[in-house]
């Protein structure tokens, strides 16, 4: 059954944008990347500089929950808030369980509420946190009927990363992934994107949501292609858009290319892909929501129409599609796999 959201509230503050009317403008005007020095060379990033004396992931996401607080929203006070972070953090209880507590002291609001669950599997983790928000929204509407209540509530959806880490920058720089004036590869980003979600009449619809984790059994590319083969059976007819998220790191590049024949069926000459990240800068779990939001944008604004497709691709193990239209008032949702 198809989900209707409206956003309520939202924030952001990454690399190349400190508020949502700036991130609105990266596909117009994009500030120039800036330079990092590293022990191999120059490469070119996008970090906050106000970050840059803190030592850790954990000290820059503290950070980043503080300046979105104190300068787009409040705290959600004891609200449903489903956080995203980075796949590391999803093999690394230690880790996980330390930021959870710095963040549970910090902002004692934030986690509270019993329904709040924590999503470490990167981008992808922002449609598998949708997925999510729809069962708990609908379970919640369904409840308030039965009660004679008022259906509703909101749901929120926080996503945090960065990739600011001198360990996995001099790596990316060893198999030449990061991008630089010599050649093309992914500009390295952080921040931080909120979403306060409310089931709704009318808004963005979510059609169809799907997820793969790579257990070592299918190889990626196939596992992809799998995704992509569910989609073209829903969907009602060719897709208008294709979010993606390639970066320019020509590995991730490959990776949806060798899948991208499953969805001959839902192409045609109109089908736009999308790539957010070569104008905002890879934001690893974060750049799942903030393509959200600019397809939420983009639908709001009257420039995108029909069916589009999110694609989300971790960078270790986890993919994950969303197919999304956009319900205004008295419409009819589309036959799927018509």
């Amino acid at each position: 059954m198809a989900f209707v959201l409206n956003l309520a509230h939202s924030g952001l503050l990454i690399g190349k944008a400190r508020d949502l009317a700036s991130g609105a403008m990266l596909d117009e005007f994009a500030p120039e990347d800036g330079a990092v020095e590293l022990e191999g060379g120059r490469i070119l990033a996008n970090f906050l500089p106000e970050l840059a004396a803190e030592p850790d992931f954990a000290a820059r996401a503290m950070a980043l929950l503080q300046q979105l607080f104190a300068t787009q929203h409040a705290c959600p006070d004891n609200e449903c808030v489903f956080l995203i972070l980075p796949e590391t953090l999803g093999t690394d209880e230690g880790a996980l369980q330390s930021l959870l507590g710095r963040i549970t002291a910090r902002f004692p609001g934030l986690l509270a509420h019993a329904d709040c669950k924590i999503f470490p599997y990167g981008s992808s983790g922002c449609l598998m946190a949708l997925a999510a928000a729809k069962q708990q929204l609908t379970r919640r509407d369904s409840s308030s009927s039965l009660d004679g209540g008022q259906a509703g509530g909101r749901l929120w959806l926080v996503a945090i990363d960065s990739l600011a880490d001198v360990a996995l920058l001099e790596t990316l720089a060893a198999e030449g992934r990061l991008l630089s004036q010599e050649h093309m590869g992914l500009a390295p980003s952080e921040g931080i994107v909120s979403l306060c979600l409310e089931h709704a009449s009318q808004g963005l619809r979510l059609d169809f949501a799907a997820t793969d984790a790579d257990l070592g059994r299918t190889p990626a590319p196939q596992a992809l292609g799998n995704l992509f083969t569910q989609v073209a059976q829903v969907a009602s007819g060719a897709l208008s858009g294709i979010y993606l998220p390639d970066n320019g790191d020509e590995r991730l590049t490959e990776l949806w290319l060798a899948a991208y024949p499953a969805l001959a069926g839902v192409l045609d000459r109109q089908t736009r892909l999308v790539f957010p990240a070569y104008q905002s800068g890879e934001l690893g779990a974060a750049g799942g929501l903030y393509r959200l939001l600019h397809l939420y944008q983009g639908f709001q604004r009257g420039s995108l129409s029909g069916e589009v497709l999110q694609c989300e691709i971790s960078a270790k193990r986890y993919r994950a599609t969303g197919l999304f239209s956009w319900q205004a008032m008295n419409d009819q949702p589309p036959q799927q796999g018509s």
